[in-house]
């Protein structure tokens, strides 16, 4: 209708994100069958994590596609796909409600956790330290053959301080790694307050238990990616 009246700017206003999309000509329509491989590619190519239907989908818009049945494909691949089926975590209610723990700005409150025994990989690494910001849900996590404390302060030196800056908080269990005399002196230090969850109780540091899946995918509080809320902008993968 714009362009038979002969208009040359069109300001589009709605509570749908799809259809200022598309009068803005920023979604791309694609074919059923062309819309079948981009979904494919999201969810089981080289960058794929093999997601679940709603973040697939999702994901397929946010790269800059849409046809009409998307949200239907989706759910028939990943009801379709093998590994899904057999790999992915059931939902069940915790025994108890999680703990929240807000923070106010990016890289100000971190959670730290060890994962493992794994299978031995190389350099007789078995161990995984992984660290996530509260407040964007970025990861960091390093393979280790040994988790000590003196491992754990050249993770959160190399890791954390040194990529984005001294945390307020850092929040862990109570183990030896993490409570020690050297690392509380050296937290310390360092003006760094360190709050202790009870050892095998998530519930208190639920943040750090959830980390292996949200990546790459959307918070549903923001709409936002992990790597676009540190890094401004979105990754880079090979459908785009």
């Amino acid at each position: 209708m714009a362009h038979e009246t002969g208009a040359k700017h069109l300001l589009a206003y709605s509570d749908s994100q799809l259809v200022v999309k598309q009068v803005e000509g920023t979604y791309e329509a694609k074919e059923e069958k062309e819309g079948i491989h981009i979904l494919q590619e999201i969810h089981s190519g080289c960058c794929g994590a093999h997601v679940g239907t709603r973040i697939l989908a999702n994901k397929a818009l946010r790269a800059g596609y849409f046809w009409p049945t998307m949200k239907q494909d989706a759910i028939r691949l990943v009801s379709k796909c093998e590994r899904c089926q057999k790999h992915s975590s059931l939902m069940h209610q915790p025994a108890e409600p999680l703990t929240t723990m807000l923070s106010p700005c990016p890289f100000r409150q971190w959670g730290i956790d060890i994962v493992g025994r794994f299978p031995l990989a190389a350099g007789q690494r078995k161990f995984l330290l992984v660290a996530v910001d509260y407040f964007t849900k970025w990861v960091e996590a390093e393979p280790l053959a040994r988790i000590t404390e003196g491992e754990v302060m050249k993770f959160i030196w190399k890791n954390i301080i040194c990529r984005f800056g001294i945390p307020r908080e850092i929040i862990s269990d109570n183990g030896r790694q993490f409570q020690g005399r050297k690392i509380q002196e050296w937290c310390q230090g360092l003006r760094i307050k360190q709050r202790f969850t009870t050892v095998a109780h998530p519930q208190a540091n639920g943040q750090v238990e959830v980390t292996n899946r949200i990546l790459d995918n959307p918070q549903r509080s923001t709409g936002e990616t992990p790597f676009s809320l540190v890094y401004g902008t979105e990754a880079i993968i090979l459908l785009n």
